[in-house]
């Protein structure tokens, strides 16, 4: 990784390949600065790029898949398994199927 102040021709090649949405990670693996630095001076271009695997359907999952995350965590599944299986990073695997048990709870709540 490059250190000290980004010139403006790193960060001219940034914004280009932002704009063709190339992940940040990607991004500072061919630049040579961290993620954090590349979104840094991109964030405001306000360019979403879709998350792998789900091309064309934005960020969210949908019903079924988040029945299928939570019948994965009930079979015994590791975190890291769930992460690979629904393309989630493992340390993020703990907040969102505490998130959708809650969701669960609060409809089942609702309905009673």
């Amino acid at each position: 990784m490059r250190t000290g102040p980004v010139t403006n021709r790193e960060r001219e090649e940034m914004r280009c390949l932002r704009a063709q949405l190339v992940s940040v990670e990607e991004i500072g693996a061919q630049v040579g600065r961290s993620g954090r630095c590349v979104w840094e001076h991109v964030k405001d271009m306000g360019v979403e790029a879709p998350r792998p695997g789900r091309a064309g359907r934005g960020c969210k999952r949908t019903d079924a898949e988040n029945a299928r995350l939570l019948a994965a965590a009930r079979a015994g599944l590791s975190r890291e398994e769930i992460g690979a299986r629904f393309r989630l990073a493992p340390i993020s695997v703990g907040p969102t199927l505490s998130r959708l048990r809650k969701a669960q709870r609060t409809a089942g709540e609702s309905r009673a």
